[in-house]
């Protein structure tokens, strides 16, 4: 059986010691604060297979990348050095947001998202080469308001994307329109071959795709409803909404299953096993956990449910870790933190590093792990930070921020990587 190891930023204030007294969190290798004199936010990230971390963002203004300059109004995507963190190739986007980068098997960046356009806003493509050389950018010609939250690639290209729309949108089987004055939801896959398929639910009220992830010929979504949700031939109700509904559908489009949740959920990440692991807010309890389900949507698991957290982000490593992050909160200060869990939703360890007294707006926004355990992550700061290897400088308003660890000390087998 494999031994879980966990990583995590020795930050002042932290312990890098597991409550065995086991050494199992790696220092920051590298952490790269960018910015502008505006709001600037690192919200995706992908590690291509040599370590180097590819990194989507939005950007207000002349952002300093590191060895360029450039006036950014939109989104950005950049790649950083495995080993220093330093700028190897920067790209621009104006009036877009990415909400997703992807890497596939000919080493080229594929990022997904939406952009403003004449008619509205409409979602996207767009592909680059490993030098950073735009090659192909292709929206979907929407008509009216359309956001697309998530996305997920195959290595062979074939690219899936989940959000809301009101307008026209086109697909395949003609027009699809929502005139309701509410968001529709949809989910969207597109094959290198030309291909290209649309599901869409609706209700009564506003529907959003939230999240995706991909394993395999499966497609996991979490939807969120604000009334009873209705897609293909199912009506999926609630106790309460808003709510969140998991979906499972075949990487063809068929809707496999469907399944409300019990809490507000808008991040999940599934397992080597195609298991699926989702981040809960039960606000009634004013608290959040993990809940696991199985490929068939039964559910297997739940972490108890911690106070005064908010969890934006989840990876699983190739042995089934669980890693999670985002903010710690209390009366008086804010704070990041990381946890691991087993594939079993055991807790393996956290560790936590008060930012700024009073101040709430920095977050943790995505992770990535490589198959070699190492973690990378980002987000967001309002003030100077020091992850553990020196204060970042800071530009603005907000910096987006990018932190990549080491394995720990003495350890070369499989690592997962905890943060913060």
């Amino acid at each position: 059986m494999s031994r879980a190891w966990l990583l995590a930023l020795a930050l002042a204030g932290c312990t890098s010691e597991d409550n065995l007294g086991n050494h199992v969190f790696g220092d920051a290798r590298w952490s790269v604060a960018i910015g502008s004199p505006g709001q600037d936010r690192a919200t995706a990230l992908a590690v291509d297979p040599i370590g180097n971390v590819i990194v989507a963002g939005t950007c207000d203004g002349l952002v300093d990348f590191g060895s360029t300059r450039a006036d950014c109004r939109g989104s950005f995507i950049t790649r950083r050095a495995w080993d220093t963190g330093r700028e190897e190739w920067t790209a621009v986007l104006a009036h877009a947001t990415v909400a997703s980068v992807h890497i596939d098997e000919r080493g080229s960046v594929v990022v997904a998202g939406m952009q403003q356009t004449a008619t509205g806003s409409d979602p996207f493509v767009a592909t680059y080469d490993g030098a950073g050389v735009l090659q192909t950018i292709a929206g979907f010609g929407h008509i009216g308001t359309a956001v697309a939250t998530a996305g997920a690639i195959e290595p062979d290209g074939c690219i899936y994307m989940t959000g809301g729309f009101h307008g026209t949108m086109p697909t395949p089987e003609g027009p699809m329109t929502n005139q309701s004055g509410q968001l529709d939801g949809y989910v969207s896959g597109h094959f290198d071959s030309g291909g290209a398929w649309t599901v869409r639910f609706g209700g009564d009220s506003d529907q959003l795709g939230r999240a995706l992830a991909l394993r395999g010929e499966h497609l996991s979504v979490i939807a969120q409803a604000s009334a009873p949700l209705r897609i293909a031939d199912q009506t999926v109700e609630a106790a309460v909404y808003p709510a969140s509904v998991l979906l499972q559908l075949s990487i063809l489009g068929d809707v496999q299953w469907t399944r409300a949740l019990p809490g507000a959920s808008e991040h999940l990440a599934v397992a080597p096993d195609s298991s699926i692991v989702v981040t809960e807010l039960d606000a009634a309890m004013a608290c959040t956990r993990l809940r696991g389900f199985d490929v068939a949507g039964r559910e297997l698991w739940a972490t108890p449910c911690v106070g005064q957290r908010s969890t934006d982000a989840i990876a699983i490593g190739v042995d089934g870790t669980i890693v999670s992050g985002g903010r710690n909160f209390d009366l008086q200060s804010g704070e990041l933190f990381l946890a691991a869990h087993a594939a079993d939703g055991r807790p393996l360890g956290s560790t936590s590093a008060q930012p700024y007294p009073f101040e709430r707006d920095s977050s943790l926004d995505a992770i990535a792990i490589e198959p070699t355990g190492e973690v990378a992550f980002v987000g967001s700061v309002n003030h100077p930070f020091d992850f553990g290897n020196g204060m970042l400088s800071f530009h603005g308003m907000h910096d987006a921020v990018i932190v990549k660890l080491d394995s720990p000390s003495g350890h070369d087998g499989p690592v997962v990587l905890l943060r913060e």
